[in-house]
């Protein structure tokens, strides 16, 4: 008797086994993995608010937070793989990257290494997967807008290198129900820019350039408010405040330059009167808030 209730158990757990693993295989994104990886964690969901990450994770205390992010909707497929460890992070993302280019996609933001953030806030706080926490310069993002099949996408890829020597890829892929940049729905509050990408206008210009997209298709009247800090050690309030100023000017000369009229921009110098928590991460940026016109 007890062996056929034994029995009986055995068989319905590998039922539930082959279930779960039907399921599994029954979830896959419209991109093709990297060779030889396999899948470690599947799923899918619809999600009335995603949170779309198109900038840097930065930290203070217990809060992490992102220098650009948006809320967006869709059919959310999510695939983690694990990478043969004798492939690196940037080969795995060089693997994605060239697929979402055959499809004319659109890069909203890309990162590597420590210029990403932490890779413990990325695992724990975006992507809520233990096993993406790992080296921080080993860590490659990149987030895309694209059709696939004439279905509008937004595709999340982070690749990573664990401290056991593991690699991963992790995918999210959203299916919209319209492109990307054609939903309702309200601009970024602000961008951040720390002084140290103001002196680098390639880098700048592409983040302005997606910034900016958002910004004229959300609001049909937008003003552009330019609020400047700095706060260096070495230097007084007044020469805080003057340090704000220039970063400012410099910035509304940049928006300027991508075809935003200079009676649209203001300025406004705070220096170094903000509260110090503010300026944990960098001690001289700027935050550009886009409003809707009186």
């Amino acid at each position: 008797m007890a062996a056929t209730i034994g029995m009986k158990v055995c068989v319905l757990i590998l039922g539930v086994i082959a279930m779960a693993s039907a399921v599994a295989e029954n979830v896959s994104v419209p991109l093709q993995s990297f060779p030889f990886s396999k899948v470690v964690e599947s799923r899918q969901q619809v999600l009335p608010e995603y949170r779309l990450v198109t900038g840097r994770l930065s930290s203070v205390g217990a809060i992490v937070r992102a220098e650009q992010e948006k809320i967006i909707k869709g059919k959310v497929t999510i695939v983690t793989y694990e990478v043969p460890r004798v492939h690196s992070p940037r080969e795995v993302m060089e693997h994605y990257l060239s697929q979402i280019a055959d499809y004319n996609a659109n890069i909203l933001f890309r990162c590597e290494g420590r210029d990403c953030g932490r890779s413990n806030d990325w695992a724990n706080e975006i992507f809520s997967e233990r096993i993406l926490y790992g080296h921080d310069r080993y860590q490659y993002y990149t987030v895309a807008s694209l059709s696939i099949d004439e279905k509008p996408y937004v595709a999340v890829i982070y690749s990573i290198r664990r401290g056991n020597q593991r690699v991963y890829a992790h995918l999210e892929m959203v299916e919209l129900e319209e492109s990307y940049g054609d939903e309702e729905g309200e601009v970024g509050r602000y961008l951040f820019v720390p002084a140290s990408e103001i002196s680098e206008a390639r880098a700048l210009n592409d983040k302005l350039d997606s910034w900016l997209s958002d910004v004229r298709s959300a609001l049909q009247d937008p003003q552009l408010v330019i609020v400047a800090y700095s706060n260096q050690a070495n230097a007084s309030e007044l020469k805080n405040l003057e340090e704000a100023r220039n970063q400012g000017r410099t910035m509304q000369l940049y928006l300027t330059r991508q075809a935003v009229p200079e009676s649209s921009i203001n300025v406004v110098a705070v220096g170094p009167f903000a509260p110090s928590a503010l300026f944990d991460e960098h001690k001289v940026f700027i935050r550009i808030y886009a409003v809707e016109a009186d």
